[in-house]
C-alpha cells in the first residue's frame, strides 16, 4: 500500500473520531498519478440513510472538496487550472470562476467545502496534508447529506479537519511522507 501499517492506523483513528463525533462518513483520499485520487479508507456511522463510498473508488483529483484542496496545493497557474477544470464532471455544474475562487479560499482557510456540486445532495468537507514541498500527500474528508450541517457548522468541521491535517503534517517528518 501507499502507507505502512502505523501510518494507516493513525489515519484510521482520525477518521474514526471524525465519523463518531459528527455521526457521518469520513474518509482518507490519496492523489495518484497525474489526475486521479483514490479512497484508501472509509468509516461510516450507520444511519437509516447513509452514503455508500467504497475503498478503492477513484475520482478526478480536482473534484469535490478534497479536489479544491489538492488544486490549492498544486501550484498550477489559473490557465492550467482552467484546462484541468474542463475535464471534471460535476452533477451540479459550476463556473470555473466560482471554482477558482473556492480554490483560492481553500489556500486561505486550509480546508474546502463542496456543497453538492460534485454529487447532488452530498456535502463534502476536506483538508489536505501536504509534504515539506507543499504538495498534497493526502486529504481527510467528511461527507454528509447537504441538510446535515449549517454554514457555520461546515466551517467548524472544516477548521477541525484543517487542525487534524496540520497535526498529521507536523508528524509527517517521522512518517517519511
Amino acid at each position: 500500500g501507499m502507507l505502512g501499517r502505523p501510518e494507516a492506523l493513525a489515519l484510521r483513528s482520525e477518521i474514526e473520531e471524525l465519523a463518531q463525533k459528527y455521526q457521518t462518513t469520513a474518509m482518507v483520499i490519496f492523489p495518484v498519478g497525474e489526475d486521479r485520487a483514490i479512497i484508501t479508507d472509509v468509516v461510516e456511522r450507520q444511519s437509516p440513510l447513509r452514503l455508500k463510498i467504497d475503498v478503492g473508488e477513484t475520482f478526478d483529483s480536482f473534484v469535490g472538496a478534497y479536489g479544491r484542496c489538492f488544486a490549492a496545493a498544486s501550484g498550477l497557474s489559473k490557465k492550467a487550472l482552467r484546462d484541468r477544470f474542463s475535464q471534471i464532471v460535476w452533477e451540479e455544474p459550476l463556473s470555473f470562476e466560482t471554482y477558482y475562487e473556492q480554490v483560492q479560499q481553500a489556500k486561505i482557510d486550509g480546508y474546502a467545502i463542496d456543497a453538492g456540486d460534485h454529487m447532488t445532495g452530498v456535502l463534502k468537507i476536506s483538508a489536505a496534508v501536504c509534504g515539506t514541498d507543499g504538495q498534497a500527500r493526502l486529504a481527510l474528508s467528511v461527507l454528509a447529506f447537504t441538510a446535515k450541517f449549517s454554514k457555520s457548522e461546515c466551517r467548524q468541521v472544516g477548521a477541525e479537519l484543517r487542525d487534524r491535517a496540520d497535526r498529521i503534517q507536523r508528524n509527517a517528518v517521522m512518517l517519511g511522507v
